[in-house]
Order: C-alpha cells, then sequence, then structure tokens
C-alpha cells in the first residue's frame, strides 16, 4: 500500500521502479511500458492467458547472484559447505507436489483463449524431465500451434532434447531469453559450472530453434566490469542485449557498495554504460563489500576462489 501511494505522486521514480527506470533511459523500453502497451487489449478471465511457471529448483549451475530457491546446485554446495539454507523446505518437492494442480488450470487456459504464453522458468528449464513431459503432452494434445514458448535458460545446455529448428518447430513462436553476465572464465566464476566453449556452440543452436532471442544480463558488483566484453559478444553473435540491475541481495546491489567506485571499476570504462556505473555507491549499505566478501568466501571449499578467475579484480578489494 506504501507504494501505491508512491505511485499516487508519480514526481520521482520509487526505489523499487529503479530497473524499469534505467532501461529506458538506456534504450528506450522496458517492462513496464511493454505491458501497460497489453493492458487495454487483455480481458480477464479466471485462467490467464500468459503463464510464468517456475519448474523447481533443478540446476546445473551454481550462480552468485542466485540461490537455492533456483538452483538445486547451491542447495547442494550450501549443504556440503554447512552453510544454512535460507528456506525451510525443498523447493522442488514442493513443485512437484503441486504440479499437478498447476498443469491442468494451464490447460484449463486454452479453453478460454485461441494463444497461450508459456514463460519456462527454473532452475535451468532444459534439464528438467517434467518440462520435457509436459511439452510433449501439449504437442499430443494438439495445442502446439497454439502455444507460444518463452525460454528463460543459462545457455550452457543443448536445446535439441526439447526444440527442433525453426523451420520445423510445432509451436507457433518461441523466445529465447539466454542469462549471461560475463564472458569467458569470468562467466565460468560468475555463474559457476559454466563452460565456455559450451556457451559459444549453444548460441547458434539456440538461435535457430527460435523465432527471437535476447541476452539478459542482470548487473551487480560482481560483473559492472565485464559489460563491454558481454555487449560485443552480443553484437558479434546478431543478439540484442537486455540489461537490469540486481536489487537482492544488498551486498551485490551497485547503489549499496560502501566503497569508492574507482575500487570497484578496474577495466577501462564505456560511455554506452555510464548510467549503470554511476549507480555505484548512490545508496551506500555499511559493510556491504564485507558482507560480500563472506559470502563468497564461505563457498571456498566447494568452489574455486575468485583469484583463480580474476586475480587483478581479487587483489584489488583485497580478496
Amino acid at each position: 500500500m506504501d507504494f501505491r501511494k508512491e505511485l499516487d505522486s508519480f514526481d520521482t521514480w520509487p526505489v523499487g521502479c529503479d530497473v524499469c527506470r534505467i532501461r529506458e533511459n538506456f534504450d528506450g523500453t522496458s517492462s513496464r511500458l511493454a505491458q501497460n502497451q497489453q493492458i487495454p487489449k487483455l480481458q480477464h478471465h479466471e485462467w490467464p492467458r500468459n503463464w510464468h511457471i517456475a519448474f523447481g529448483n533443478i540446476c546445473n549451475l551454481g550462480c552468485w547472484i542466485c540461490s537455492e530457491r533456483y538452483s538445486s546446485v547451491i542447495q547442494q554446495h550450501k549443504v556440503k559447505a554447512r552453510i544454512p539454507l535460507s528456506i525451510q523446505y525443498d523447493p522442488q518437492k514442493q513443485f512437484e507436489q503441486s504440479w499437478p494442480t498447476i498443469k491442468d488450470q494451464v490447460l484449463r487456459s486454452y479453453e478460454y483463449h485461441d494463444e497461450v504464453t508459456l514463460t519456462m522458468l527454473g532452475g535451468e528449464p532444459f534439464v528438467n524431465d517434467i518440462v520435457q513431459e509436459f511439452l510433449q503432452e501439449l504437442l499430443e494434445l494438439n495445442l502446439g500451434a497454439r502455444t507460444v514458448l518463452h525460454w528463460h535458460t543459462n545457455a550452457t545446455v543443448d536445446p535439441s532434447r526439447t526444440m527442433q529448428h525453426r523451420s520445423l518447430s510445432p509451436w507457433r513462436y518461441v523466445c529465447m531469453f539466454l542469462s549471461l553476465d560475463a564472458v569467458g572464465p569470468y562467466a565460468e566464476w560468475l555463474r559457476y559450472g559454466t563452460k565456455w566453449k559450451e556457451v559459444e556452440k549453444n548460441v547458434n543452436v539456440l538461435k535457430a530453434v527460435a523465432d527471437y532471442t535476447e541476452i539478459h544480463c542482470t548487473v551487480s558488483v560482481l560483473n559492472i566490469n565485464q559489460l563491454t566484453e558481454l555487449d560485443q559478444f552480443a553484437r558479434a553473435h546478431a543478439v540484442q542485449l537486455r540489461l537490469s540491475t540486481l536489487t537482492n541481495p544488498e551486498f551485490m546491489n551497485l547503489a549499496c557498495w560502501d566503497q569508492s567506485p574507482d575500487s570497484l571499476l578496474i577495466t577501462p570504462t564505456s560511455e554506452k554504460f555510464k548510467i549503470y556505473y554511476d549507480l555505484i555507491g548512490t545508496a551506500p549499505v555499511a559493510g556491504s563489500s564485507m558482507l560480500l566478501k563472506k559470502h563468497i568466501r564461505s563457498f571456498d571449499k566447494v568452489r574455486l576462489p575468485l583469484a583463480s578467475f580474476d586475480p587483478d579484480f581479487a587483489r584489488r578489494i583485497d580478496w
């Protein structure tokens, strides 16, 4: 309710709107504007036309910006390193218990709409057997031509097991959103478990099975130095790069950085990404840099240290 009151007098952007504010200043578009365009066209139904389905937490990576809610690897790493879990339930078991009901509701949507959009989330949906079984069921029900698929993938898995080339695709439309925050060895550390050569190979395969492909990058204190190289990679593969800023955890949030920007920016900056550099330390939280170090060091028994991937950055921030 407090947030709604802030929106009533939209003289300044509320803090919670930073992601859209930056996106609109950066490239003139945002989720906010896209959704606002759709609102007059949508009619209310008990069963929606768009579904976002997080198929549990089965994943093959342990990304620093993620948690055990969305990654079974992080869940395993925390148990092995004796780090307390942030949740008191098993995300995958919880999803599997609720999936029959969810699936029935998704299928009911086809009774109300000619076209249904399914956003496939995880974990990593391309390694989840439930995803494969569900898509096969949709095809057996002859619903492929009425289904738009939006895949959110870490691009480390060859999609050929699940998807055909777009020229043979049984689906109405397919979008691929590739979650990449850096390139090369640094990408392998940042999204732990990544093999960069496989990503480079899979990007072309993912493009081939999709009607539209986009790279999604979450900008944090951990990859603020990697944006130029990632932008070059996107351009080389003729894929649009979309950036958004990380909000939580605070100790990875650019605005919450409690040291000077110079202590974080160790590579040549680009005017193109100035709006992100200017965010550094705008709302500093005392101790955030130490919390970041403590968090990453707590995984030392199960993951290679930052110095193995980026010794210069590790030295600059005293790791």
